[in-house]
């Protein structure tokens, strides 16, 4: 990881360990798989920092552990937009066809991979995986804003978290496909890694904001009795 990447990502920790305690002190249960990922991705990051120092970049437990990781991380991104888009849809007579219609590219997306490269586990198939989740879901959270804006009542605080998870997976997309027309070691390459680690803390950044504590009403003042 070079200096810049990786000083932005140690940044990017402390924002989403700020992240994890405002859910536990805040909306946890209706947002716990939120907290789910990113515990997910604070362990995962972690983990490539330590496992780097250890093997190095170029090694073959740093190759897995990363990708395993990302694949992991992305997994529960992707099933987060699923949950919050089924969610928005109750009441709705077409909630039904959009299950339907989660679900055809929730599995189009996990067997694209294994149809499209025939390697499993190398740069390329991790590459690929990473990529589909990303862009799958970036078209999945599309759906999810229209659903919302179609509501009459709207969440300003699922507002938000919706901006926060388009952010992820759209931006998260192209970083990953700049990846793949990059050569290892370039700087193309590490900047692509650092685009990645920016659009992380924009992510983290907007659902700390998301889920940063209300500020209380002042208590009305008291109306003086007159006899």
């Amino acid at each position: 990881m070079n200096l810049l990447e990786s000083a932005l990502f140690w940044i990017g920790v402390a924002i989403q360990i700020l992240l994890l305690l405002l859910l536990l002190r805040g909306p946890f249960r209706r947002y716990y798989l939120i907290f789910l990922y990113g515990l997910a991705e604070l362990l995962s990051g972690v983990a490539n920092e330590s496992v780097e120092r250890s093997f190095g970049r170029k090694s073959v437990e740093f190759h897995h552990v990363y990708y395993s990781g990302e694949l992991l991380v992305d997994l529960l991104l992707f099933l987060i937009v699923i949950t919050l888009t089924y969610q928005v849809m109750e009441g709705s007579p077409s909630r039904a066809k959009v299950g339907l219609v989660l679900a055809g590219i929730a599995a189009g997306v996990m067997i694209l991979p294994f149809v499209l490269y025939k390697d499993p586990l190398s740069n390329d198939w991790y590459n690929a995986a990473v990529q589909l989740l990303n862009f799958g879901a970036a078209i999945m959270n599309l759906g999810l804003w229209t659903a919302l804006i179609a509501r009459k009542s709207r969440d300003p605080q699922l507002l938000a978290v919706t901006a926060g998870l388009g952010v992820a997976v759209a931006a998260a997309a192209i970083g990953w496909g700049a990846r793949k027309f990059t050569t290892p070691g370039g700087t193309p390459r590490e900047l692509a890694g650092v685009f990645i680690v920016l659009v992380y803390i924009v992510k983290v950044s907007i659902w700390s904001w998301a889920f940063r504590p209300k500020a209380k009403a002042p208590p009305a003042a008291a109306i003086p009795k007159y006899s």
